[in-house]
């Protein structure tokens, strides 16, 4: 068995390619799935290979927005065939109820972008959650109800803040439904994330349940005020996370990224918006000043700004051109300034992105929408009826066949 024990779970990936992990199945523990695809398009992920530097791929670890970070990284290891299958492990008593399709489905939609098709595969059986995501098998099962493995192939990767989820069972328990000695356990401490406080007793206690030599905490990737702000900031304190943040570095960009976000939600705008510039002085990643750039002009755009607040969208663009997100944001103050060709080939760019997936519903109802608006009923009706035909839930659906009887 292969050991690595990291502070970031992220840095999983590199130890899984270090060690010629190829088709494994992946046990993955863990509170949250970690294969949020925002920040893969799928652009993004074809030039990913399993042999490439994943260095200049890496975001802020206690931010997830861009950037390979602790909630992304098992996307580009099922992209590249690290992975070949992936099973979550949820936080639950041995005794709980059976999971739900529908439960399931509403915590992996927090993250992943499913495909039509893959939404559709998603069914019960024998009390796990047996689907595809990313085209790749998926199942969701609570420890007790763990099916068997070949541990030969078999990578198990540990969170340690699933303990904090799931407080009634301990490593030792975990372990008892796990195989001992897999070809690849993997451990993260996850501190400078802010999902757990240090803990050299969980973590040894888990290291001993594997069978594995304990080792002691990795030291954290960033310094201890930035750890714990972004805790706070994770928890929904931003007063807390404003304290934590007196003693942090002042010249990095996480600093800077916490207390803008921590001041605007206090609502003391003014000292927010300072903070974002202070945050654009320094060097940064071009995902990182995308971000910063796409804050700064929100804040124009509070006060209807609108052709500045697009300047600086499409600066922010320029540096992130595989962002849908930044598409439709630009959509939007053009229909806002009444430029509504503008508005539907952002918004057609950035269907181009999504489509086939659950994210290319709002993009299709808006797109409707701007049609309508701007007179061009036939292209409008196009845009309703591939709501009508490819909306799986028939939510988006619903809200297009209520625009079509509000317009006539």
């Amino acid at each position: 068995m292969q050991l690595h024990v990291t502070d970031t779970h992220d840095q999983t990936l590199d130890f899984w390619r270090a060690s010629g992990g190829k088709g494994l199945t992946c046990v993955h523990v863990d509170a949250s799935l970690d294969c949020s695809a925002e920040e893969w398009t799928p652009q993004l992920l074809s030039g990913i290979t399993p042999s490439g530097d994943l260095t200049p791929l890496r975001g802020q670890p206690q931010l997830r927005w861009a950037g390979l970070h602790c909630g992304n990284y098992l996307t580009p290891a099922m992209a590249d065939g690290t992975l070949s299958r992936l099973i979550w492990v949820l936080p639950g008593a041995a005794d709980s109820a059976e999971l739900a399709v529908e439960d399931v489905l509403a915590q992996v939609m927090k993250t992943v972008d499913l495909s039509f098709a893959d939404y559709r595969a998603f069914v019960l059986k024998d009390g796990r959650v047996e689907g595809k995501i990313h085209n790749l098998p998926f199942l969701a099962c609570t420890a007790d109800s763990l099916p068997e493995f070949d541990a030969a192939e078999l990578a198990i990767n540990v969170d340690l803040s699933y303990f904090e989820q799931a407080s009634a069972q301990t490593p030792g328990a975990l372990f008892e439904r796990l195989p001992r000695q897999p070809r690849l356990l993997s451990v993260a401490t996850s501190v400078s994330a802010g999902d757990a406080e240090p803990s050299d007793e969980r973590l040894a206690a888990l290291l001993e349940a594997a069978g594995a030599p304990v080792t002691p905490m990795p030291d954290p990737l960033v310094p201890e005020p930035l750890s714990r702000a972004a805790r706070a900031w994770r928890q929904g304190q931003a007063e807390s996370c404003l304290q934590a943040l007196e003693g942090a570095p002042a010249n990095h960009p996480a600093t800077w990224m916490l207390r803008l976000q921590a001041q605007d939600k206090l609502g003391r705008g003014v000292e927010a918006q300072a903070s974002c510039a202070e945050l654009l002085s320094l060097s940064l990643t071009d995902w990182d000043r995308s971000r910063a750039l796409v804050w700064q002009a929100d804040f124009e755009s509070r006060r209807h700004r609108w052709t500045e607040t697009l300047e600086i969208l499409a600066r922010a663009y320029a540096l992130d051109p595989n962002r849908p997100d930044l598409c439709v944001q630009q959509a939007r103050i053009c229909k806002q300034l009444g430029r509504f060709a503008d508005s539907a080939r952002w918004l057609r760019k950035a269907q181009r992105f999504s489509q086939g997936r659950f994210s290319s519903l709002p993009i299709q109802l808006e797109l409707a929408r701007v049609y309508a608006e701007s007179g061009q009923l036939g292209m409008a009706q196009s845009a309703q009826r591939y709501l009508q035909q490819q909306d799986p839930v028939g939510n988006f659906a619903m809200k297009s066949i209520l625009d079509a009887s509000f317009a006539s």
